[in-house]
């Protein structure tokens, strides 16, 4: 099954920072994958777990780094084993990336009427 990822315009993970780049990783062919694995602990909002989400539009949270405009995101298509997920976001312990979706691919994928406005006011993108 294919998840998708959302990153900043550079390919970085909004949620690890500068750890990983998802541009890299598709370049080199090599998997985006968690250090320091826990077994116990395997939590969807913790440093145990990459995120992606099946539907491009639930890659969106409000964090603070998507408000400043589509224009600085990117998406990628990725494939892994999901290890925890909710009705929204699946957790896994390392991805593959599929390849870098173009900008207005993914726009349109997760566009409707007021979406920019929402994500700039923060409020739930759904």
């Amino acid at each position: 099954m294919t998840f998708y990822k959302l990153t900043t315009n550079e390919g970085w993970d909004l949620y690890t920072g500068c750890t990983i780049n998802y541009r890299t990783l598709l370049e080199s062919s090599e998997k985006a994958k968690v250090k320091g694995i826990r077994a116990e602990y395997l939590k969807l909002c913790s440093d145990q777990v990459l995120h992606a989400s099946e539907k491009p539009r639930d890659c969106f949270t409000g964090q603070s780094r998507e408000k400043n405009g589509l224009d600085k995101l990117a998406m990628f298509e990725v494939v892994g084993s999901v290890v925890v997920s909710d009705d929204k976001k699946s957790g896994f312990r390392e991805l593959t990336v599929v390849r870098e979706l173009a900008t207005n691919e993914w726009q349109r994928l997760v566009y409707e009427e007021g979406f920019q406005q929402r994500l700039v006011e923060g409020r739930k993108l759904i």
